[in-house]
């Protein structure tokens, strides 16, 4: 008889590299030979959240309680504001692997695959380069906003992608900001058009006391994995 396997352990292929890329490629992504329609992706993506909701709020909501606790205990016990301040950016530091574990759970589900919440704490290995990504990509979207507003917002939507190449493909915190970059400004657009598109379904969700976050939130982010794997395929490339 089989060994049976602990369901709450996150499996070795968050981390491994699949078989086969599913999807586009980083090449043909750059060359902008990907195509996609924003009404399509919804509905594609509307499919792909029957089951995948538990997975994904049971991430976001573990993700919450993590950082509630620990910026209210923090809160409770420091009385020196400079010293709470980096109490509360440390936090936000040492949950970005779980934060960017969610946006690999809709990649990972948009290729076909089977996700659990407890996937979003396989990113541990990449904490260091996630957060020179975090922040390269705030200090150059700052520098955009402040230098003149346009290269910001540009910048913001180039950026989109870069969390999941960086552990998807394993490139470097630049590579995968440049690279997220160079492919989004192919259809840079249409891209901004999704996510206003995202925006709005969010916004006008939150109208009904949050209840249709339920459905809204997942969908939405299934959505960007949808045309990550649309435009640069899941799975380390040769």
């Amino acid at each position: 008889m089989s060994e049976s396997k602990n369901p709450y352990e996150a499996p070795e292929s968050v981390l491994a590299d699949p078989e086969d890329v599913v999807g586009g490629s980083i090449e043909s992504a750059l060359a902008g030979e990907y195509k996609f329609g924003i009404g399509d992706l919804l509905n594609e993506a509307w499919l792909l959240i029957l089951g995948f909701k538990g997975s994904f709020w049971g991430a976001v909501i573990g993700i919450m309680v993590i950082q509630l606790a620990i910026n209210g205990v923090a809160a409770a016990i420091i009385s020196n504001m400079v010293v709470l301040v980096i109490v509360q950016y440390a936090v936000v530091f040492a949950t970005l692997p779980l934060n960017a574990g969610v946006f690999m759970l809709a990649v990972r589900r948009s290729a076909g695959l089977d996700v659990k919440a407890v996937e979003v704490t396989g990113y541990y290995a990449y904490i260091g380069r996630l957060v020179l990504l975090y922040v390269l990509s705030m200090v150059l979207i700052m520098l955009g906003y402040l230098l003149f507003v346009l290269p910001g917002i540009y910048l913001t939507v180039g950026y989109i992608f870069a969390i999941p190449l960086l552990l998807d493909k394993n490139l470097s915190p630049w590579r995968a900001l440049e690279t997220s970059r160079k492919a989004v400004h192919q259809r840079w657009f249409k891209i901004a058009g999704l996510l206003l598109v995202i925006g709005l379904i969010l916004m006008l969700s939150t109208l009904a006391l949050l209840i249709g976050l339920i459905w809204t939130a997942p969908l939405c982010t299934v959505v960007l994995g949808l045309l990550y794997v649309k435009m640069f395929g899941y799975g380390r490339e040769q």
